[in-house]
């Protein structure tokens, strides 16, 4: 995944372009395709590309049509020919040549904050608005991509690496013992307060939630709510009903191989088997798909192994197994508790 970060002072100051270089290259042991960076007045974006779609071959961040508005941010966005449409993008425009950092720039420059409620993907990001000078960082709403903060009295720093906003001259590593007393009685950092990091400088802005910097000012909002899904159909019949699940299964999975090459984590089990299949049904012609599966054979019970090559084997693709009854991984522990983010210089 690509990584990002963005600073805006508070009191007026410019942002100095060397710390922003600075962090961007703390960047690099996350994304290695390239990096730039952009700095203008209060504000700062960097950004380390990783490229893991055809679509990201032409990924320029931070990215702006007008100079007026600048994006830079972890994103994938799925259904994409919907979101042309909605947008009113020419029919004959080339998909393929817009990565999916573009897409989302359309949605807020047309809609702004409202954008989210019309873009389906993974992501966290950071817009920044030159004119009204305001940043709007925002998280998917299932925090499938992560996004950090440290507030600063005369700056907001953020990104979706950890090891970044520690690079910064004054953000310390003071440990924070919420996360670690939660840590130590439940196994997750996070248990009691989900906006907790492992260091009390840095929080963590909650899935479904943006950041805002405005006038000086930061605050943390909520952007999405869950609620009950309307149905546009009514499903007459049985058939129906898996039909109409299959169809929106199989977009779904289309909208993750976009790539040459696509691993997909198998066991034997109906959910990653079914997912592998409508991803042969999918792919097939255009990418080379593998099944990659971990396996305790000593421990095994469910035979896993076993009903995992059976799958491949009857989809037609190779399979790869990873014994893992002698890996200690005690032996190398995370840099970090939660996320799961090593760092390595």
């Amino acid at each position: 995944m690509s990584a990002f970060l963005a600073i805006v002072r508070l009191d007026d100051a410019p942002v100095e372009a060397e710390l922003v270089e600075r962090l961007t290259t703390a960047l690099r042991y996350r994304a290695r395709d390239g990096e730039a960076t952009w700095c203008e007045g209060v504000a700062g974006l960097g950004f380390a590309c990783r490229r893991t779609t055809h679509q990201a071959r032409f990924e320029r961040q931070p990215c702006s049509t007008d100079g007026r508005t600048w994006l830079a941010g972890d994103i994938r966005v799925d259904a994409r020919e919907d979101l042309v449409r909605r947008l009113g993008i020419e029919k004959d425009t080339d998909l393929d040549t817009h990565p999916d950092s573009r897409l989302l720039l359309a949605a807020l420059d047309a809609w702004g904050a409202a954008a989210l409620d019309r873009v389906l993907g993974d992501y966290s990001f950071a817009y920044w608005n030159v004119e009204a000078r305001r940043l709007f960082a925002a998280r998917d709403p299932f925090g499938m991509r992560t996004l950090y903060y440290a507030a600063l009295p005369d700056q907001v720093v953020l990104s979706n690496s950890l090891h970044a906003i520690r690079c910064h001259p004054q953000i310390d590593d003071a440990p924070c013992e919420t996360a670690m007393a939660d840590f130590l009685a439940t196994g997750d950092q996070r248990m009691i307060d989900k906006t907790v990091t492992p260091y009390a400088a840095i929080r963590s802005v909650p899935e479904g939630h943006a950041l805002v910097v405005s006038d000086g000012r930061f605050q943390i909002r909520r952007w999405w709510q869950q609620t009950l899904p309307s149905f546009d159909r009514h499903l007459g019949s049985e058939r129906e009903a898996v039909d109409a699940f299959r169809e929106v299964l199989t977009l779904a999975v289309r909208d993750r191989m976009r790539n040459d090459r696509v691993a997909i984590s198998m066991s034997g089990g109906m959910d990653s088997s079914a997912i592998a299949a409508l991803a042969v049904e999918a792919g097939a012609a255009s990418c080379e798909l593998r099944a990659l599966t971990v396996v305790w054979d000593r421990l095994d019970v469910t035979r896993e192994r076993d009903l995992a090559a059976q799958v491949a084997e009857r989809l037609g693709i190779p399979i790869e197994f990873f014994p893992a009854d002698d890996e200690t991984f005690a032996d190398t522990p995370p840099a970090t508790l939660r996320p799961t983010e090593v760092y390595t210089p």
